[in-house]
């Protein structure tokens, strides 16, 4: 015999049929596995996070849910906010965000606080470092002493 939705305990996650099931984002189920919260994981009609999002956290017994939508979004919604105002929204382009906001869906659940979400920079690589001051005067006097030199060659 199947499990009602209802009697399944888990966050539940939306995602809209036209998506289809191989681009749902495993790395948002991965979030919450880490943190040792169970997923329930449906196909629906839907095409917008935001509804998808909300649906699934008040079907949800714990009252938290994902939605994974056409427009291009992953939602975090919770049951106690206005149905129009997701806890956190990222873009389903944002790879490394993914597994943090199933991550965070489940800290929602334990009480805990959230993991931070990594910042979206234009272009730039994930392995990015920012330089302090003293850093970029070396750099910028080593650019000044190769440019005397080939002057100087000149």
């Amino acid at each position: 015999m199947g499990v009602n939705e209802e009697d399944q305990y888990g966050v539940h996650v939306y995602y809209s049929r036209e998506l289809g099931h191989p681009r749902l984002p495993s790395s948002v189920l991965e979030g919450l596995e880490e943190e040792g919260v169970p997923a329930v994981v449906e196909e629906k009609m839907e095409p917008a996070s935001l509804q998808l999002s909300w649906e699934a956290a008040l079907a949800s017994r714990l009252g938290v849910g994902i939605g994974i939508g056409t427009d291009g979004q992953i939602m975090l919604h919770y049951k106690k906010l206005d149905p129009t105002t997701p806890l956190f929204t990222i873009s389903q382009e944002e790879s490394t965000n993914q597994r943090v906001i199933g991550a965070n869906a489940a800290r929602l659940v334990k009480g805990i606080p959230f993991q931070t979400f990594m910042e979206k920079k234009e272009n730039s690589p994930p392995f990015e470092k920012k330089l302090s001051r003293e850093e970029i005067t070396v750099i910028v006097e080593l650019v000044i002493q190769k440019l005397h030199e080939k002057r100087k060659e000149a």
